[in-house]
């Protein structure tokens, strides 16, 4: 029993690491507020990425009920002002943001970039535009890092470290996980163990937080943030307990209530706020939170711009998507696009934005630059 009872954990563990909603904006001529639909937890599929999986969805906003909202964002701003000293570069916020969306592309060195094909289970390297692309691994891949001419490959089976000149690999992690991400010259994992950190090669392993207590992990200032999950209680989740762990504490504090998917970026955390059913940008310079007041849960970020998806579709049932640029105060649409955006995932490398779009049974990756405008589709052999 005791096995099943892991085995079934680590299965939602799998899922809250991948977890998304549809989005929708409150601006008045920017859509409507998507209400967040009943999570379905007993799903161990709930989360994974792919062309017909649907993202997890949210607890009923009722569970939330009683929440003391304001005293909730005064203990989260004082906490993460009092505990975080953030300032993510350009490259730093690029990884996190393509880590939050699912982990599906990877900047790489000198201008490549690497993306999984989930249609024929294998991975892609390229130039931005998709030129001089060509297959480097055979196989199915849930998530991908690349890292000083590494690619490191969440498998079924546990984390693959492949060069990417001479195609070596080896099997870094003998066993499945929940997420990961590569920092400097250490590799965090979130499995059943708990939270781990190990050598890029491999090497000296050490536990920071024991058993499983939270996901959506994202580095930040001195240490991580990330969201409290349950064992036994799922939607524990979806009530956002937002926790901060010290690097080398092994202690998991409080910060606030009602806070997912954080994302650092530049001196700004950006987090999900299940009260206002927005996202809010949070500055530690200032101690300033600003309610976008706009339902998005997914965006990318260059560490100064935000990027992100707003639903525009129309009564003729066509999927429609705004591309919108925050800076600062201002926000700018870049396009409108139609196709069903996958899990409105948006990913970054180069400067160049991408996302996998579906029209009917066509399925391509589209590249876009937000500064020229100009727009691509990566090559069709690519998917064949």
């Amino acid at each position: 029993m005791k096995k099943l009872v892991r085995t079934v954990f680590l299965a939602l563990l799998l899922g809250w690491s991948m977890l998304g909603c549809a989005s929708g904006n409150t601006e008045e001529g920017q859509g409507q507020v998507q209400e967040p639909p009943q999570a379905d937890a007993s799903s161990q599929e709930a989360g994974e990425w792919g062309l017909e999986s649907e993202a997890a969805e949210e607890k009923d906003s009722t569970a939330a009920e009683g929440r003391d909202s304001a005293a909730a964002e005064e203990t989260s701003l004082s906490a993460v002002m009092g505990l975080l000293a953030v300032d993510t570069d350009e490259r730093e916020a690029v990884r996190n943001s393509n880590k939050l969306n699912f982990g599906a592309l990877s900047e790489g060195e000198d201008g490549r970039i690497y993306y999984i094909d989930k249609v024929h289970n294998r991975v892609i390297e390229s130039g931005v535009w998709g030129e001089d692309a060509g297959v480097v691994y055979e196989g199915a891949v849930k998530s991908l890092q690349e890292a000083e001419g590494y690619l490191y490959l969440q498998l079924d089976t546990g984390l693959l470290r492949l060069d990417c000149e001479t195609g070596e690999s080896r099997l870094l992690w003998e066993a499945p996980f929940g997420e990961f991400l590569v920092v400097k010259d250490k590799v965090y994992i979130n499995c059943e163990e708990g939270f781990c950190v190990m050598d890029r090669d491999g090497g000296n392993r050490e536990v920071l937080l024991g058993q499983p207590q939270a996901a959506s992990f994202m580095p930040c200032g001195n240490g991580w943030l990330c969201v409290e999950i349950s064992e036994t209680d799922p939607s524990v989740f979806w009530e956002g307990h937002l926790l901060f762990l010290k690097e080398g504490s092994g202690e998991a504090v409080p910060v606030g209530t009602g806070f997912n998917y954080p994302l650092s970026a530049g001196r700004r955390i950006i987090v999900f706020n299940s009260e206002t059913k927005s996202f809010h940008i949070w500055d530690s310079e200032t101690g300033e939170d600003t309610d976008s007041r706009v339902y998005v849960q997914k965006m990318v970020s260059d560490g100064e711009k935000l990027y992100y998806f707003a639903d525009r579709s129309n009564d003729r049932d066509e999927t429609r998507n705004a591309l919108l640029c925050r800076d600062g105060e201002n926000v700018a649409e870049l396009g409108i696009f139609t196709g069903r955006v996958e899990n409105n995932a948006l990913y970054m490398a180069h400067g160049y934005l991408y996302w996998l779009s579906q029209a009917g049974e066509e399925v391509q990756w589209i590249c876009f630059h937000p500064e020229t405008g100009e727009m691509g589709v990566l090559p069709n052999e690519v998917f064949q």
